[in-house]
């Protein structure tokens, strides 16, 4: 029987669970344009008994292997890349495919039910026919992984590619850009690339501005002249080989070079556009169709994580091109819980006049929300709300849910956090904050994982259809 879920639309496969010896576990697979990531993890630690979830998350294996995308290296070889880091992923666990309880694949170039189709049908030759099979953009698996497989609140992802994509609690989606280059990408990897080697040829032939891009670029590609660009460019034109070029760009933005920040100041432009025509539409941020809904959750008036995924927003470099983009969101929409790359351990705090991140890896497990009870634990909150016994004090976020933190330093949630108590107390006192977000992101293969799981266990929010 097939169903599909309202909140993202994600078409599910398969009845109920198969009997087998070997433990049940999930795969989930994220694959993009420069690389595809697959991991084999347990069923068992994702079930109503554990309110915790594991530190790290518990990885039985993980396989990695080339691009999957079919608009990139055409369909054959997408699906052995597929079939490759699944069959490793199985086998690094010690586990098969009878063993497999459901699969979640969020890959690049899924863009149309057609799409979505045409791998469902390969899965289920590959499967089992209990097993549930989910297909969806990589973006998707991308939100789930700063969110915890709770799809609410908008995912950019700025790699090799790039694409926003959102989605509201009552299951609206959105999509801005991930059509390529040549379609306007132009904060992407690629893009940035591009456009640095556009300028490496102006400044040669007299259209543009000298620029110390020229000699890094060359010096990178091991090329002693720019006229041979067009030889190096055209004889593997791929979107992952031009989009390696991105750190020399961001290197002379560094060193001062006005070209290369001009470029990394037009993808921040251009990336924070993405997001904004995402918010903006599904109204997150307060605006857009459902301003007249008489909710203000439903209207989006409430605090929203971004998910931010991909090597160009990483912050390995003084040009930090993520924190520049943060900051220009936030201006628009200063209710955006931004959720960043190699910020994974790290408390962020939004205070009445300022903005700081706290490095708290130690607590990583004691605030952690069991998947099991999430749905039920947010209900609780709900509830508290409208009783008006939450009252003074943080608003502790894991990813987008809110909970509640009182000056009786009582948790109604039911959970230990006797070291976060201890730390919430002094911090407070010592900084004023009103609210404390937590910033937690496993890799969006995990993600998948934590999506599938959610569906599986109908954690997810959405209307089911048969």
């Amino acid at each position: 029987m097939t169903k599909e879920y309202r909140n993202g639309g994600i078409t599910v496969e398969g009845g109920g669970p198969g009997p087998g010896p070997d433990p049940e576990v999930i795969l989930g697979l994220d694959g993009g344009t420069t690389s595809t990531i697959c991991v084999c993890m347990p069923l068992l630690p994702f079930s109503a008994h554990h309110r915790l979830l594991p530190d790290p998350p518990p990885i039985l294996g993980r396989a990695v292997a080339g691009c999957s995308n079919h608009n990139s290296v055409g369909e054959t070889e997408a699906r052995d890349t597929l079939e490759q880091v699944m069959t490793e992923a199985l086998s690094k666990s010690g586990s098969t495919r009878s063993a497999v309880r459901a699969v979640c694949l969020g890959v690049s170039g899924v863009n149309h039910p057609k799409d979505q189709e045409r791998i469902l049908n390969w899965l289920r030759e590959t499967f089992q026919s209990h097993v549930k099979l989910y297909v969806q953009n990589d973006a998707v698996a991308a939100l789930a992984s700063g969110t915890f497989g709770k799809l609410h609140g908008c995912v950019l992802i700025a790699g090799t590619g790039s694409i926003s994509y959102g989605f509201t609690e009552d299951g609206r989606e959105a999509r801005a850009a991930g059509g390529g280059p040549v379609l306007g990408d132009w904060g992407s990897g690629y893009g940035i690339a591009a456009q640095a080697l556009t300028a490496v040829v102006r400044a040669h032939d007299g259209r543009g501005q000298q620029t110390m891009l020229t000699n890094s670029i060359l010096k990178s590609i091991g090329l002693s002249s720019p006229d041979e660009l067009i030889g190096w460019t055209y004889a593997d034109p791929s979107w992952a080989r031009i989009a390696a070029l991105v750190p020399v760009v961001v290197s002379c933005a560094e060193a001062g070079d006005q070209i290369a920040s001009g470029i990394l100041n037009a993808a921040v432009e251009e990336l924070a556009l993405t997001v904004k025509a995402v918010v903006r539409r599904l109204g997150l941020g307060g605006e857009g169709p459902l301003l007249m809904s008489l909710s203000l959750n439903a209207a989006g008036n409430g605090p929203f994580p971004i998910v931010m995924v991909g090597g160009v927003l990483e912050a390995d470099k003084g040009w930090d091109i993520g924190k520049e983009l943060i900051d220009c969101i936030l201006k628009d929409y200063p209710r955006a819980c931004p959720i960043r790359p190699k910020v994974r351990n790290a408390i962020y705090a939004e205070s009445v006049n300022a903005q700081i991140f706290l490095n708290v890896s130690d607590l990583l497990h004691v605030l952690l929300v069991g998947l099991g009870t999430v749905m039920e634990e947010v209900a609780v909150v709900e509830r508290g709300r409208k009783m008006g016994r939450i009252h003074e004090g943080f608003m502790i976020s894991t990813g987008c849910f809110d909970l509640p933190y009182d000056s009786s330093h009582s948790f109604p949630l039911g959970f230990s956090l006797a070291h976060l108590q201890i730390f919430l107390e002094d911090f407070y006192s010592n900084t004023h904050a009103s609210r404390l977000v937590l910033i937690l992101q496993v890799e969006p293969a995990v993600g998948a994982a934590l999506l599938a799981w959610n569906f599986l266990m109908k954690k997810t929010e959405g209307n089911c259809h048969s």
